[in-house]
């Protein structure tokens, strides 16, 4: 088989329903160790979704965890006059992750509460906005620079952290993906 799309198009879902995966490996001639990786997994899935999606979800703490670590890493590197030891740029980070938790938990909150859909729309970008006004808040008292600058870096940070958070999260996903 050429890709993975490709196996998945081979095996009908009577096939994996009725038959084994080491009996649709024989009789679909699946050799590539990737390919069957694919098919068994999927097949756990189709067999228990909720309990592989759950499991995917939960494995997604590490994402957030390997990004904080890696971004105060990157707050180490961007703010390396400051004399601040790493173990400082990963306490500040656990905060505004906890920060910007919690201000998240309430925008849910509301919304659970609150029927109308303007009004939560409202509460949702009002939210964003204090989110956004605290986190730079928190950075311009903390390492003091200047206006400018905690801006400037902190659109550098928000443009690592976006990309480095995607890559944590696929990572982890394809790794779990694994272990299904």
């Amino acid at each position: 088989f050429t890709s993975i799309s490709d196996v998945l198009k081979k095996v009908s879902l009577q096939d994996i329903y009725y038959k084994s995966a080491d009996s649709i490996i024989k009789e679909k001639h699946i050799t590539s160790w990737l390919d069957k990786l694919v098919l068994k997994q999927y097949m756990k899935y189709i067999f228990n979704p909720i309990g592989s999606t759950k499991f995917l979800i939960n494995n997604l703490s590490w994402a957030f965890i390997i990004n904080t670590i890696l971004m105060s890493m990157f707050a180490k590197l961007v703010y390396w006059r400051h004399k601040h030891y790493f173990i400082e740029h990963l306490t500040f980070n656990m905060f505004l992750h906890t920060l910007m938790f919690l201000l998240v938990s309430l925008a849910i909150i509301l919304d659970g509460i609150i029927e109308n859909e303007d009004t939560q729309e409202t509460i949702n970008v009002s939210i964003a906005i204090l989110t956004l006004s605290l986190v730079w808040w928190n950075i311009y008292k903390y390492y003091q620079d200047s206006v400018i600058k905690t801006l400037a870096k902190m659109f550098l940070m928000f443009m690592f952290y976006t990309m480095v958070l995607t890559f944590c999260a696929l990572a982890v996903l394809a790794i779990s993906l694994l272990f299904i």
